[in-house]
């Protein structure tokens, strides 16, 4: 009876052993990695997202989905301009996305875009999404400009405030990285109320998963339930 009761118990503790494991697994594939990476002569270098850059670096995000799905990328930089940089506009069939394959943001010839514009902070917006929302969701990006703005009076506050706001080293960080770094850049979630492109809150549900920046320098969204509906987000990039 004894030894009964131990492979019994073995028995159970195996059980629980494959439920936690195969737990683990769920959640992992359903995460996205995110890679800044900066053009450095002929070499290319991983960076920290919360980097300050400077003007006229080139940069790209490499993407590693876990789970399948259809991406949407879009810039707004500190001049105000938009840009579409996943899928390429014009194209078909680029902005699906597949479990176990990279892809390089932006999709164009060069695959980098260029820091300009003056001092701040290149808001890039992604959307993740399980269903096809068609070849893009930002068909009139150069019209952004002149879109009529509806906000509260505290999100134009903190609006304008960021706007106005030039990127700056943290303290902190400096002194625990040895590195010059924003805590206001990288991968944010999009608060509630928050204004977003055109066509964006017509699909998106607003960052419901979690964010999860790992040491080394890659940045994962990662969730606890399947991306079963469209989802935001928004990485700020710090220039000077």
């Amino acid at each position: 009876m004894h030894v009964t009761g131990r492979r019994a118990a073995a028995g159970v503790l195996f059980v629980c052993s494959i439920a936690v494991w195969a737990q683990t697994r769920a959640k992992l594939n359903r995460r996205y990695d995110l890679i800044l990476e900066k053009k450095d002569g002929s070499a290319v270098r991983v960076m920290d997202p919360a980097h300050i850059f400077d003007g006229g670096d080139l940069i790209r995000f490499r993407l590693r989905p876990g789970v399948n799905g259809y991406l949407y990328v879009l810039n707004h930089g500190s001049s105000g301009k938009y840009e579409q940089l996943f899928p390429r506009a014009g194209e078909s069939g680029d902005r699906e996305v597949q479990a176990g394959h990279e892809y390089v943001i932006p999709d164009s010839d060069s695959g980098w875009f260029r820091i300009q514009g003056p001092p701040g902070y290149e808001t890039v917006y992604l959307l993740i999404s399980p269903l096809d929302l068609g070849k893009s969701l930002f068909p009139h990006a150069r019209e952004e400009q002149d879109r009529p703005e509806v906000h509260t009076q505290q999100s134009d506050a903190d609006a304008k405030a960021f706007e106005s706001a030039t990127p700056r080293c943290d303290d902190e960080l400096f002194r625990t990285r040895g590195e010059c770094l924003d805590s206001k850049a990288g991968l944010k979630p999009v608060q509630p109320g928050e204004t977003l492109p055109l066509n964006v809150p017509q699909v998106a549900s607003g960052s419901r998963d979690l964010v999860v920046v790992k040491p080394s320098n890659d940045t994962s969204v990662s969730s606890t339930e399947p991306f079963d509906a469209p989802v935001v987000y928004h990485f700020r990039i710090a220039h000077k």
